[in-house]
């Protein structure tokens, strides 16, 4: 089994509660995509503070990951309530 470091991870999205990025997390394992929680022991005012509880993916599986996670939203599967998708493409334009 290959262990991955946290170099290799990247978030795909945040959540306010560990509940429902562990539903994502879930869903994102279903799917064959390696997922793990980050973040999740953090109280959730503190959480909404740090970014919320992460959902990361490997790099290479993190454009498939966004792409299910945003299908399940919109077919109400996944609470989108505190729910940010996290590293999507940024206009960086001053």
């Amino acid at each position: 089994m290959h262990s991955y470091g946290e170099k290799d991870l990247v978030a795909v999205a945040s959540f306010n509660n560990a509940f429902d990025a562990q539903i994502c997390c879930g869903l994102l394992l279903h799917n064959d995509i390696h997922a793990v929680v980050m973040d999740e022991s953090v109280g959730s005012l503190f959480a909404i503070a740090v970014g919320g509880a992460k959902v990361c993916v490997l790099s290479t599986d993190a454009d498939r990951a966004r792409t299910i996670i945003e299908a399940e939203i919109e077919e109400d599967h996944i609470e989108n309530e505190g729910y940010d998708a996290e590293g999507g493409e940024q206009n960086e334009e001053s």
